[in-house]
Parts: C-alpha cells; structure tokens; sequence
C-alpha cells in the first residue's frame, strides 16, 4: 500500500526496527488490518499489535490519537487493498458478471483455506460489535459496502443483460449481506461449502433476473 501523503515523523523515541515516521505507521496499518481480519477490535490488544512489529507499545500513542484513529486508518487502507483485488476481478471484460464474481469467490476460497480459515473480512469482524463501536467507525464500514456494492452493480448493468439501475443496485446489495454471512459459517465449520452455496443461490437469482428481462 502506498501512502504517499503521510507526514515526517515528528521528534521523538525512534522505532526498534529503524524505520521512519511514515514507514512505521504503515507497518502498523498493515499489521493492524492482519489482525483484524482474524479478531474483533475489541479482541486485537495494543500490547500485542505493538510487540508484533517490535515497535515500544508507548509509541503507539505517537502515531494514533487513539485506538478508534487507528482502526479507521485501518479501515481506509483495507478499502484501497479490497477494492483493487475486487477491481481485478470485474474487469475481466471476456468474462460474463457472474463469471467474473465466481472467480472472486473461488479466489477467497482459496485465501480462506491458505490461513486456516483463520482470516475473514474485517467489516465482517468489526460488524459483530456493533454494539461497542463508535458512531464514526459504523458510518465508514456502511460507506465501504456502499463503494464494494457500487463496484457490483457497475458490473451487472454493464452486462449484455441489460439490467435496469435499481435491479443492479438490489442484486449487490444482495451479494454482500450473503456474502459477510456464507464467510462467517465458512469460518465456523472450515469449510468454503457455505461460499459455494450462497453463490449458487445469488447466480440463480441473477439468471432470473435475466430471463424476466428477456
């Protein structure tokens, strides 16, 4: 991930590793966002991020105002990764939409059983805590869906099904409510069988779709 925007470090206790200000911080974004996409914010400890990138846990504090600063930086970096690897995946023109999203699926499936199902989607993770996030943090997860579920619908109605607009909208909007649920119980049962048959259902839906317009 580039950063070209970040600022100099500032004065203060240099990092174990000998990075500077911005090469740092971005160490601890991208640990941050491998953390969450195993555990819950509540659940992803400062001491352990901190120890994890041999950086003093009191520096923490140098480069975040705090922990909530922290996972939306977290949240930013993780939309800029997602969206490029979603990107790779529509844009494959020779392809139709539905074979496009399958190869997504397959390759998440794939990602999913190369870490023991142990990561999943951070949206997913920090969504189960609803209940403790701040306002701040719940706006930009929903913001996110809506820039993944835009992604989608471009792909449909770009289609030679000729969707209308609000049918494109509804049917990504679908995709990505199944897909936060099928990649939780896939995790549960370290199985990508629940990936398979929530896209087996939405591709029904969307072929529907097709045979109603025409």
């Amino acid at each position: 991930m580039n950063y070209s925007s970040l600022p100099k470090r500032p004065r203060g206790r240099p990092t174990k590793h000998g990075g500077n200000y911005a090469d740092t911080k971005d160490v601890l974004i991208r640990r941050g966002i491998e953390l969450l996409t195993e555990r819950g914010m509540n659940a992803m400890s400062l001491d352990d991020l901190m120890k994890s990138v041999q950086v003093p846990k009191g520096s923490f504090y140098h480069y975040f105002a705090n922990k909530e600063a922290f996972i939306l930086e977290v949240l930013n970096a993780y939309e800029l990764y997602f969206v490029k690897r979603l990107k790779q995946f529509l844009s494959q023109l020779d392809l139709s939409p539905l074979e496009r999203l399958q190869n997504f699926v397959n390759d998440a499936s794939e990602k999913l059983q190369k870490y023991d199902f142990k990561r999943g989607c951070i949206l997913g993770n920090l969504g189960q805590e609803v209940s403790y996030l701040p306002p701040e943090i719940i706006a930009r997860i929903e913001s996110i869906f809506k820039v993944w579920e835009k992604l989608v619908s471009d792909c449909l109605y770009q289609s030679d099904a000729k969707y209308s607009v609000v049918e494109c909208d509804e049917a990504a909007y679908q995709f990505w409510i199944g897909w936060e649920g099928a990649v939780l119980r896939a995790r549960l049962v370290k199985s990508t069988s629940p990936l398979d048959a929530f896209y087996r259902l939405f591709a029904v839906g969307v072929e529907q779709l097709n045979r109603i317009q025409n």
